[in-house]
């Protein structure tokens, strides 16, 4: 998973929540209303919501690379 955290949040894509309790879960983000945050599950099954004073951090999530395209070594550390 490559997270970004400059990139915009945008409604339907997905993002990493962190809370403050120290939880980290992947969601789609819905959008954030009244100091709400409403997400739902990535199968789409179940709404969430969590106060924003609950909220550690939300970034964006900007790529999902398959086990099979991981590379060991970084592209430019030669």
């Amino acid at each position: 998973v490559v997270c970004d955290p400059d990139a915009d949040l945008v409604p339907n894509e997905f993002v990493q929540v962190c809370l403050k309790d120290g939880r980290c879960t992947i969601k789609e983000f819905v959008g954030i209303n009244g100091g709400v945050l409403s997400l739902l599950s990535v199968n789409g099954g179940e709404r969430f919501f969590f106060e924003m004073d609950e909220v550690e951090s939300i970034t964006a999530i900007t790529d999902i690379v398959p086990p099979s395209q991981h590379r060991q070594e970084h592209p430019y550390s030669h």
